[in-house]
């Protein structure tokens, strides 16, 4: 999802902006291949936390297809239906009227992002102008003795008086503003349905409260109301007219978006009705069908359940079956037990319908940053493509087993809690599948946190030692290195992180080349949902300040950017972090100290420092050569003694159905008069030599001519069996005495094969 691409070949980039948010400049996004995947990827860039509905490009033509959008180009993405976009976006434009005292046209202007309100600020902007109470009367007697034209007119004034001249400019002119965004076909419907919507936004602003003691007054009211409903009371009574007309109001402006969605399915009717041959002789006809649509799908859904009919949907309540479906979710299989769900269900229930639609969404919104963060974690694993093809691999289910009776043992299970602590190492011979067994069981260990609920708890930091290695040339390269390495697992488990990964990363880059204090990027130290994550980074990135100013401070400025992965974790919210590193051996290098550090004499051993970051941690670590391995990280004077009490998991003792189990090879090698015989046992139930061992008898099926033939006159098939089986005897024949030439008799040349039955 990051916009730096390694790749030299020039892709499409598009401008994507958001209609709902005109003061946004906008973002350069790739176009992807498809549209729905377009979508999703303007909901990741810009942080979007709903779905994006439609799309139109700069003419604001609709776009059905991504083949309609051309590269270079501006889309603008809209998380508003068709039909709310079409009925909202006159009255945005209509409002934004040029301010040049010496305009004489009244023209109206579109000239920058900023100028434009969303409609959530015209509605605040004309109510704290005063607007007047009583202007529903002004707009029905407009709308049933003018035409459309002139009632929009009429709305235009009586909303703002004081631009009487410049609205009457603007009634002349209606298709001028919304070119950008309407197509001709659709100026036609948005005139007719303009006056309903401008209509129920005054009714709208209407029913706002003046001040507060009013809205309390009003909500204690309401709650009366809902609790004698639910104990099949009947209504309390109201002290005046105007107490119940409050009532009203509040109980419209609780059912806010479920008021929205009928307007919307009210409009939606209306074009349907559109479709057909039906004229449309005025329109006072056409806003009664509008509103009759509105206002029976009100009732259906927001009015009091009946004394009679108890299951029918109150004006708070989700459907039974739903609301249960939400609260499940939300608890998560931890909380199973019937009573405590019914008790989060009867919590739920009292929620007003906004709160209760934002735990809907919240659900779901949970849900795809879960995909997002198992498909990324998945893919950035060094055997990604083993694992997808896991059809082919030898011993498969075999492996799926091993690697869950690791995660068993290193399971802790609580009431309410699963908690994991992982120490062990896999070893082996190189060649020998390592690091596909490591991959099998990060796949597995994220499966089960998808299952358990508990992923957003656990920090996965995994990376492979032997790409980062080539970072070691100095201390500031594997700074840099380290903390791309970070920040791209946050991005990963974090999708709300996408947006600021960039900048924060270049906020801690930025800290060892500038004398200044560091200082972290707004846009991010101000979202609501990462103020607590941004106060622990600014921490984070004021003690690595302190380290670089401090000239003999080399020693302490990588104990704490080794211990980052942890505390960057924490500052998001992680309660654990699990290390999972592969060729780890590669670890092992030193930094000499250079500028700043000038005071500085000792060298660093980074692999010390690795061992002391991870070592109160949850690690599990694979090795290419078991010997190297064992002297980077087993005990050393005054070091952390990383072995003692892990568990070393090898690679070997697999058993299950091989291919070629019944055959044998008979085979001499040069300067050696004996001849061996090698079977699948030999192989010690590894699967990846198994798997070799498995090529080897295919070859040995698909050859049709005689093995009694000199090595050098071998077909392709005779040759590839040689290859498999030198391959096979290098690697799981260790040689313990180098000077022992009969224990190197393996590792000779190959003179003669000759596959056989095995017989047991």
């Amino acid at each position: 999802m990051s916009g730096k691409h390694n790749s030299t070949i020039s892709t499409p980039s598009i401008m994507v902006k958001l209609i709902e948010r005109r003061n946004f400049a906008g973002k350069k996004i790739t176009l992807p291949n498809d549209l729905k995947s377009f979508k999703r990827q303007i909901e990741i860039v810009l942080g979007l936390k709903q779905p994006v509905m439609s799309l139109y490009n700069e003419n604001g033509e609709q776009i059905y297809d991504v083949n309609q959008i051309l590269p270079s180009t501006t889309i603008l993405a809209s998380t508003k239906s068709n039909d709310i976009v079409l009925a909202n976006r006159p009255q945005q434009n209509s409002t934004k009227i040029s301010n040049d005292g010496n305009n004489d046209d009244g023209d109206l202007s579109y000239e920058s992002d900023e100028g434009v309100q969303s409609d959530g600020e015209n509605i605040n902007s004309n109510t704290s102008k005063g607007a007047n109470r009583n202007s529903n009367k002004n707009l029905n007697r407009s709308i049933n003795d003018d035409d459309d034209g002139n009632a929009y007119a009429k709305i235009t004034l009586n909303n703002r008086p004081s631009n009487n001249h410049n609205a009457n400019k603007r009634n002349n002119q209606p298709a001028q503003s919304r070119s950008k965004f309407v197509t001709a076909s659709q100026v036609e419907t948005e005139n007719e349905l303009r006056n309903y919507i401008e209509r129920e936004q005054e009714k709208d602003e209407n029913y706002l409260l003046e001040d507060e003691e009013e809205e309390e007054e009003i909500y204690e009211n309401y709650k009366q109301l809902i609790h004698a409903k639910q104990q099949n009371q009947p209504k309390p009574k109201q002290n005046s007219h105007q107490n119940s007309n409050q009532n009203q109001n509040s109980h419209q402006k609780l059912n806010q978006n479920q008021n929205s969605q009928n307007q919307r399915r009210g409009l939606n009717n209306r074009n349907q009705n559109r479709s057909s041959n039906k004229p449309n002789n005025s329109t006072s006809e056409n806003d009664n069908d509008l509103l009759k649509s509105s206002d029976d799908d009100d009732y259906n859904e927001n009015e009091y359940p009946d004394d009679q009919n108890d299951e029918s949907n109150s004006n708070i309540m989700q459907p039974q079956e739903e609301q249960q479906k939400i609260v499940s979710d939300l608890l998560g299989p931890q909380f199973s037990d019937d009573r405590f769900q019914e008790i989060i269900s009867n919590a739920f229930s009292q929620l007003d319908a906004k709160s209760q639609n934002a735990f809907k969404n919240a659900a779901i919104e949970e849900t795809h940053q879960q995909q997002y963060a198992f498909q990324n974690l998945l893919s950035s694993l060094s055997q990604y493509t083993t694992i997808m093809d896991r059809e082919n691999l030898t011993l498969c289910q075999e492996i799926i087993d091993r690697v869950n009776e690791i995660i068993s043992h290193y399971r802790t299970i609580t009431t309410g809690c699963i908690a994991y602590n992982f120490k062990s190492i896999i070893v082996g011979p190189r060649h020998s599948g390592k690091s596909t067994i490591l991959s099998f069981l990060v796949e597995q260990f994220l499966t089960e946190l998808c299952l358990t609920q508990t992923w957003k708890r656990n920090f996965i930091f995994m990376f492979d030692a032997k790409k980062l290695a080539v970072s070691f040339s100095s201390y500031l390269d594997f700074y840099n290195a380290f903390i791309d390495l970070i920040f791209n697992s946050v991005k990963i488990q974090r999708p709300g992180f996408v947006p600021y990964v960039e900048s924060v990363s270049n906020y801690f880059k930025s800290i060892p080349q500038n004398s200044d204090k560091p200082i972290l990027p707004k846009r991010f130290e101000t979202n609501e949902d990462f103020r607590g994550a941004a106060r622990s980074l600014k921490q984070i990135g004021m003690e690595l300040y302190k380290c670089i100013q401090d000239p003999s401070a080399f020693m302490a400025w990588h104990t704490n950017v080794l211990l980052m992965p942890s505390l960057v974790a924490s500052a998001f919210g992680f309660t654990q972090i699990h290390y999972f590193i592969d060729n780890a051996e590669y670890l092992d290098a030193q930094f000499t100290p250079s500028h700043p550090f000038v005071d500085s004499s000792d060298d660093v051993d980074i692999v010390e420092y690795f061992k002391y970051a991870i070592s109160n941690g949850s690690f599990v670590m694979s090795c290419e050569n078991i010997d190297e391995f064992l002297d980077v990280f087993g005990p050393r004077e005054e070091s952390v003694d990383l072995i003692h009490g892990v568990d070393f998991e090898d690679v070997f003792g697999f058993s299950g159905e091989v291919y070629g189990s019944d055959k044998a090879f008979m085979v001499k090698f040069e300067n050696d008069p004996r001849t061996f015989k090698f079977t699948a046992s030999d192989c010690g139930g590894c699967p990846a030599f198994l798997s070799f061992w498995e090529e080897m008898c295919r070859e040995v099926d698909a050859n049709q001519d005689d093995w009694n033939v000199n090595v050098t006159d071998y077909n392709e098939q005779q040759m590839s069996v040689k290859s498999y089986l030198e391959h096979i005897l290098q690697h799981v024949f260790v040689v313990e005495d180098e000077s022992n030439e009969s224990k190197r008799v393996v590792q000779q040349p190959i003179l003669e094969i000759h596959p056989i039955k095995n017989v047991v």
